[in-house]
């Protein structure tokens, strides 16, 4: 950056973009826009700060180079998150199923988009023959295969995901800083059941075994329903409730 120096006051100014850059900087600071949160476009900025979309773009490249911002193609400049967010969301938001989330691997098994089912159609609030993309995905924890997910999703929200692209850990997170979608509020089902054959071989488990399952529906904070999720556990050896999302 190079300094522009007013020769009456012996005092160094800052380019503009520098300057726009800083109040940019401090509005982030001051929680005007918070983590994961989606900055206004690029001309609104350039409107309200009274300069060309040329000098906010450079303004917004700095902060996009100090991490303090970050660009998703075709969606927008969003705040970054903090690096302390988990790799993964909770396999249930109401109980200890005594998982470290820290030691987490997640591996993606297929992402399909198909017809919903029925208990996605009636949880995700669609009309019939509407379409849902489905990520299916396993969890292992500390080297074990420890959870199944198959989390639906419904098309008309999620339209531009594309089945190519590496999915994160953490879905929740993935949801907001992507698509603008935070789920906020969730009900949860729990139920120990039979393991089926297919979820006995993805957690290696004898067929019959019990296996917690979880079944989820998310809201966003408009109250729209945004994610139905079916999850398969390892059994714990002991369960306490302890709280809501």
């Amino acid at each position: 950056m190079r300094a522009q120096v007013n020769g009456r006051a012996g005092v160094v100014s800052q380019p503009l973009y520098a300057q726009v850059r800083e109040r940019l900087l401090a509005r982030i600071i001051g929680k005007e826009w918070s983590q994961g949160q989606l900055l206004p476009n690029e001309f609104d900025l350039a409107r309200e700060f009274g300069v060309s979309i040329g000098t906010i773009r450079k303004a917004v490249e700095g902060l996009e180079a100090a991490k303090i911002v970050v660009r998703k193609q075709g969606r927008g400049t969003f705040v970054s998150r903090d690096s302390a967010v988990s790799a993964t969301e909770p396999v249930s938001w109401f109980a200890d199923i005594g998982i470290d989330l820290e030691s987490a691997r997640t591996t993606t098994l297929a992402i399909e988009q198909r017809v919903a089912t029925q208990p996605e159609r009636i949880g995700l609030e669609l009309e019939p023959n509407k379409t849902v993309i489905v990520i299916h995905r396993r969890r292992s924890f500390a080297g074990d295969a420890r959870v199944l997910d198959r989390v639906a999703l419904p098309q008309q929200v999620f339209f531009d995901l594309d089945p190519k692209d590496p999915l994160p850990g953490n879905l929740y997170e993935f949801y907001g800083d992507y698509f603008g979608v935070r789920a906020v509020k969730c009900r949860e089902q729990i139920l120990v059941v039979a393991a089926s054959a297919d979820v006995a071989q993805l957690l290696d488990l004898e067929v019959g075994a019990p296996v917690l399952r979880i079944e989820r529906l998310s809201h966003s904070a408009a109250g729209e329903p945004v994610e139905w999720r079916e999850s398969f556990c390892v059994l714990p050896k002991g369960l306490s409730f302890v709280g809501a999302c």
